[in-house]
């Protein structure tokens, strides 16, 4: 395998991962009022939300970021879809919304960062590059 498909397998794999973890994350921010907490069995990885609260108030809004997260997240769908037929819009939606989903701990961060790793090697301008002169 070529150092351009691994690069190329690496960011589809990934982008999966944050797209699933922003969208689920965002519905049940928005339908329960929790983020990510599966019967606690991921604790370490929810967002830190007692952070924001004080004596029950929602002080810093974090519900808010509901719908965002699901936008971004969904999004990533149609960019990796993009990616993978070689258009060229796809690699710079896919650094957009890395850099959007940044904010996002714990996993939303460090999934987001190796992404942007990964989008600004050569390997993958060259995977860019190739996917485009093929289609």
């Amino acid at each position: 395998m070529t150092r351009t498909r691994i690069v190329r397998i690496l960011i589809s794999l990934f982008g999966i991962l944050l797209g699933f973890w922003l969208t689920l994350g965002g519905l049940e921010l928005r339908i329960f009022g929790s983020y990510l907490r599966w019967n606690q069995q991921i604790a370490a990885l929810s967002y830190p939300e007692h952070l924001f609260r004080q004596a029950s108030l929602d002080v810093g809004g974090v519900s808010q970021l509901a719908w965002p997260m699901v936008v971004f997240g969904s999004s990533w769908g149609g960019a990796l879809v993009g990616f993978w037929i070689g258009e060229r819009w796809s690699v710079p939606a896919m650094i957009l919304l890395s850099v959007l989903a940044l904010p996002f701990p714990y996993l939303g961060t460090v999934l987001a960062a190796l992404l942007l790793l990964l989008l600004t090697t050569p390997a993958a301008r060259q995977a860019d590059q190739s996917s485009s002169d093929a289609g």
